[in-house]
């Protein structure tokens, strides 16, 4: 009984609980049965331990008294008061100056993080949206969402886009999309993008990234498992077609797997592909996006026709310019010579690195 006693407001309240309690009673009920059983010496006993425990709930109370005041609210030591908190402390994150501190909820603690790898994510401490940045506006990421979502032939068959858009903008409440703003604004960013996207093909994918797939298609990857990814992906973008987002889980898998395998090759090389931005998930493996987009432009290429691979017009014209300025066989007997992959890369990339510097030609990366 000494749990219960310990908490109590006074000493009238203590008086009253050994005088009525059930508990209370029932040790004394006990003890009175061990003495008409002849055994005073366990009745004794439990009579000490009750003693002891009324006892112990006065010191408790004493000892309460002469240290809070206000009814526990605030502690006093001499003639100083402190404020009680009975709140369960908290640790959680705030905003700490230019930085972020370590901070126990109820209290002035406050310890500012220095984990380096922490500190490294300082681009998006500002960031209250994972649909918006400085460079994404939350309409640009809602139309790119649902083109890799659905497609871009789903989108532009929809009955009802304006409606299709609206009702996936009310769907991610977390995205922070505002009705009649967001919706509006992906609705024309996806009827002019649209037209284009179909026109483009698959040379809406980045250079850097379409470079990167050939030469891993090419050099990276056997017939038997050329094959294989072929198949698959052309099922997986068939079923996509025929039942639209519920198949975008898997497409996403063999992108993920793709990508896992070309940054595997091209970290083989010791010169992986060059970086893009890609707007999807990096891994450790890809900290710079670079297989992943490698990856998403492969899938594409091996789901659409003709075969082979697309080259701009840009990167052609490069090329026949590059050639006719070589001239001769030189060059294309330096490439024969050289065995390993990594050095005929390195010196077809200086040639043409040297003719764009030396022309003043302007390509983008990757080209």
């Amino acid at each position: 009984p000494v749990g219960p006693a310990a908490t109590l407001a006074d000493a009238e309240a203590v008086s009253t609980y050994f005088a009525s309690d059930p508990m209370v009673a029932k040790v004394r009920r006990s003890a009175e049965e061990l003495r008409g059983l002849g055994d005073p010496v366990r009745a004794e006993e439990l009579d000490g331990r009750l003693k002891a425990a009324r006892q112990e709930a006065a010191r408790v109370l004493r000892d309460r008294t002469d240290l809070y005041a206000d009814g526990g609210r605030t502690i006093r030591l001499g003639v100083h008061r402190f404020a009680v908190t009975t709140q369960p402390l908290d640790l959680t994150l705030v905003p700490d100056g230019d930085g972020l501190a370590f901070a126990l909820t109820g209290t002035d603690y406050r310890r500012p993080v220095t984990d380096p790898d922490f500190l490294a994510t300082r681009a998006h401490w500002d960031r209250h949206l994972p649909s918006e940045s400085p460079e994404v506006y939350r309409a640009e990421h809602l139309a790119a969402r649902l083109l890799r979502e659905h497609g871009p032939a789903a989108l532009a068959a929809a009955d009802d886009l304006p409606a299709l858009v609206r009702g996936a903008a009310a769907e991610a409440y977390d995205e922070g999309y505002e009705r009649g703003v967001h919706d509006h604004d992906a609705t024309v960013i996806l009827t002019a993008l649209l037209p284009l996207y179909e026109q483009a093909g698959a040379l809406r994918h980045e250079p850097a990234a379409r470079a990167a797939a050939q030469l891993f298609w090419d050099h990276g990857t056997t017939p038997a498992a050329r094959a294989t990814w072929t198949r698959r992906a052309v099922s997986l973008a068939r079923a996509r077609d025929t039942f639209g987002p519920a198949a975008t889980t898997a497409v996403a898998e063999l992108e993920k797997e793709l990508a896992e395998a070309i940054g595997q090759w091209s970290a083989t090389l010791g010169d992986p592909p060059a970086a893009t931005d890609t707007g999807g998930p990096v891994g450790a493996a890809d900290p710079d996006g670079s297989a992943q987009a490698a990856a998403a432009y492969l899938f594409e290429e091996l789901t659409t026709g003709p075969e082979g691979f697309v080259i701009s017009a840009t990167a052609r014209t490069l090329l026949d310019k590059f050639r006719r300025t070589v001239g001769g066989s030189a060059y294309d007997e330096d490439l024969s010579a050289l065995e390993e992959l990594s050095a005929r890369r390195q010196l077809a990339r200086a040639w043409l690195t040297a003719y764009v510097d030396s022309t003043g030609t302007d390509i983008a990366a990757g080209d």
